[in-house]
C-alpha cells in the first residue's frame, strides 16, 4: 500500500521568508510616514478618501480567491501524489506571493495616505498571516485527503 508522504519542510521555509519580508515591509511604510518629508503634494494625497483605495483591493482579494479555488480543484484532478504535492506547493508559494503583494500595496497606500486607518489595515493583515501557516489539518482539507502522513 502506497501511503502519501508531505514534506512541511519548505512550507514552512517559504512562510518564514514571507512572514519576515512581511513585516520588513510594513515596518519599512512606517518609517517612511514618520520620517519621510511629503512635499507640497503630501497634504493634497492626504486628503484622498481612503475607501477608493481600499475597495479594489478588497475587489482584488476576492477574485484572487476564487482563482485560488479553481486552482486548487485542477491539483485535485492530479491523480499521482508526488505530482499533487508539487503543484500545491507551487500554489502555496503563488499564494503567498499574492498576499505579500497585497501588503506592499498597503504600505504604498499608508505613504500616500499616511491616515490611521490604513495602518490598522496592514496590522491586521499582519496578524491574519498566522492562517497562512502550513498546518496538517487545512493541507489535508485543502486536499480532501485524511491519509496523508506529513513529515
Amino acid at each position: 500500500m502506497d501511503i502519501p508522504v508531505f514534506d512541511l519542510k519548505s512550507l514552512k521555509k517559504y512562510f518564514t521568508g514571507f512572514f519576515v519580508v512581511s513585516v520588513i515591509i510594513a515596518v519599512l511604510s512606517y518609517v517612511a510616514v514618520i520620517f519621510v518629508v511629503s512635499g507640497e503634494a503630501g497634504p493634497k494625497l492626504r486628503q484622498i478618501n481612503t475607501w477608493y483605495l481600499t475597495i479594489p483591493l478588497f475587489v482584488w482579494t476576492y477574485v484572487q480567491s476564487l482563482n485560488s479555488k479553481t486552482a486548487l480543484n485542477e491539483i485535485l484532478e492530479t491523480t499521482d501524489y508526488e505530482q499533487r504535492f508539487k503543484k500545491y506547493e507551487a500554489h502555496y508559494k503563488k499564494r503567498l506571493g499574492w498576499n505579500l503583494v497585497s501588503i506592499a500595496l498597503t504600505g504604498v497606500f499608508l505613504i500616500i495616505t499616511q491616515k490611521n486607518f490604513v495602518l490598522y489595515f496592514m496590522i491586521l493583515q499582519l496578524v491574519l498571516t498566522s492562517a497562512f501557516y502550513p498546518r496538517k489539518a487545512i493541507i489535508a482539507k485543502e486536499l480532501k485527503d485524511d491519509t496523508i502522513v506529513f513529515t
